[in-house]
């Protein structure tokens, strides 16, 4: 299926487009200055869209017409039904939605068996170097090669399609940097980039010509603080030359492929066209990410899906109110996690059925454990930010994702950590930092009893609950939301450009920005201050003599 999907076209779209234009006018904002979005998914998750798809409807609100591309092979994932506010383009991503989710699925088999959890086995996967396994080499095979190519390939065909809406901006999903060369090469039209996830080290601030120093700004999974000894700063700096290769060298040069098949290549390279783009909208608060500079092209906006709590359900409220005093632990693994074995899941429901108080366990395997406890309810779906909205939760165990620690910063819930991959160790270090969480270094150290232990820590110090209360409080504390200075910083750049928010810091070579040229210049002349001085000496040496 490729082609448009129109949620305008639609009884529903047409009413609550007309709603959302009608506030706009009456928020005193002329409906002349209504532009044209376009929000590019990434193919990667659910949850990369959900995130999209909250700061497209905040623009949609706005009285904005924005239209998101979509892949065909994500309408598995994506229920277009439920966002008859947006337009939609279809273009045929090359896989079916079979083979989506089986690489769906071979990640999630991954995840728990704690090997995503080191930066070496990414590197690995880069650089070719894992060992020949079948599901590693199709996990490869559709994410670069052949599979790579196709992903991208009718976007050159969809093109003419895209030009006849007259785009004035594009919103980019950065974790698949495609986006803003297609946008800067294909369409020509500005671009934001979004980061769904936090700023990963120094990864997306290089992309845009901000500064990290690697003396207190932690890299990608060191799960390091800002104060580093000797050692732990050459493990970092060696840390950066890996994702250097991994992400810029690898990474953004595997982009020429997809340059060189759309053709209409400019002369700008992948890194350059990472550095044009009007904004850095990054899901990330400094209560979650040590302070370092950042270029005023980066706008932090942590926590876009946090929001108060909804009514629950007739069955999770009963569920909720039958607590008591005791209150109850919400339990949710990530998205990406659809199964686990069944020694895995008896293990964690042994540990749960142990806890004084009720659990709602986000489970989705086919499956009852064997030591289900009374004390638990499985769903294969909760509505997570209700739960932990709600006065009876009293921890929250999860997986480590950005999304789920901002929805407990900002209802104040304490939490404990299984990270399985990426940046959720690094994630549970600032949490931990923060004094609100516990966590276990990846899946493997999870046991029956370790698992209750770590419960049982958080559930009985009270202090776990003050410290995530005082965060929430912090956090709460600007009058702006997070979705709110998203979209406000996007409107002011569709409005009034963006030069004027970017310094000249990518002008300068590398030996400009670290003045080596000053001190190379210092040094000559204390040189030839020295040699004319030495000269001088013997000079007068001689007469003297």
């Amino acid at each position: 299926m490729t082609g448009s999907q129109s949620g305008y076209g639609s009884p529903w779209g047409q009413r609550l487009l007309l709603v959302a234009m009608v506030m706009t006018c009456m928020n005193n904002m002329p409906c002349a200055d209504s532009k044209n979005i376009l929000v590019v998914d990434s193919m990667f998750s659910p949850n990369h869209f959900q995130t999209l798809s909250v700061i497209g409807k905040e623009l949609a609100g706005k009285g904005h017409n924005v239209t998101v591309l979509l892949g065909e092979c994500m309408l598995t994932q994506v229920d277009t039904t439920k966002h008859d506010i947006f337009h939609f383009e279809i273009y045929d991503c090359g896989v079916t939605a079979e083979e989506e989710a089986a690489t769906t699925a071979i990640f999630g088999k991954l995840s728990l068996t704690g090997e995503l959890s080191s930066f070496t086995w990414y590197a690995k996967m880069w650089l070719g170097l894992l060992p020949n396994d079948p599901e590693i080499s199709a996990l490869r095979k559709r994410i670069f090669d052949k599979g790579f190519q196709k992903r991208y390939a009718e976007l050159k065909d969809v093109k003419e399609r895209l030009l006849t809406l007259n785009f004035d901006l594009v919103v980019c999903d950065t974790f698949t940097p495609w986006c803003a060369v297609y946008a800067h090469d294909m369409l020509r039209l500005p671009y934001v980039n979004v980061v769904i996830s936090t700023l990963l080290g120094t990864r997306y601030t290089r992309w845009a010509n901000s500064p990290s120093p690697l003396s207190y700004v932690p890299e990608f999974m060191t799960h390091y603080t800002d104060s580093m000894p000797f050692l732990q700063r050459v493990k970092n700096f060696l840390m950066h030359l890996f994702s250097l290769l991994i992400y810029d060298v690898i990474s953004l040069t595997n982009l020429d492929v997809i340059r060189d098949m759309w053709g209409n290549r400019s002369s700008l390279s992948n890194r350059e066209i990472m550095a044009g783009a009007s904004l850095y909208i990054v899901n990330q608060d400094f209560l979650f990410e040590y302070p370092r500079p950042l270029q005023p092209n980066i706008v932090l906006c942590g926590g876009v899906l946090t929001r108060e709590a909804q009514p629950l359900s007739q069955e999770l409220e009963a569920f909720m109110q039958g607590s008591g005093d005791q209150g109850v632990l919400v339990f949710s693994f990530s998205t990406l996690v659809n199964h686990m074995d069944d020694k895995m899941a008896d293990m964690i429901a042994g540990a749960l059925a142990r806890l004084p108080f009720r659990v709602i366990w986000k489970y989705m395997g086919e499956r009852q454990p064997a030591t289900l406890g009374n004390n638990t309810l499985l769903a294969k779906w909760i509505p997570q930010n209700d739960l932990l909205g709600h006065n009876k939760t009293k921890m929250f165990v999860y997986h480590g994702g950005a999304n789920g620690a901002y929805e407990a910063i900002y209802h104040g819930v304490p939490l404990v950590g299984i990270p399985l991959f990426a940046d959720q160790l690094d994630n549970m270090f600032r949490l931990r930092s923060r004094g609100m969480a516990e966590h276990f270094g990846g899946i493997l150290e999870v046991t029956t009893d370790t698992l209750y232990e770590k419960i049982m820590k958080v559930a009985t110090d009270p202090s776990y609950t003050k410290n995530a209360e005082r965060t929430s409080a912090i956090y709460r504390s600007p009058q702006q939301r997070s979705l709110e200075r998203a979209v406000f910083w996007i409107e002011h750049v569709m409005a009034h450009g963006h030069e004027h928010l970017q310094s000249n810091r990518g002008n300068l070579s590398w030996f400009q920005l670290n003045l080596l040229d000053i001190a190379g210049a210092l040094i000559v002349v204390c040189l030839v201050l020295g040699l004319l001085l030495r000269w001088w000496c013997t000079a007068i040496s001689k007469e003297l003599s």
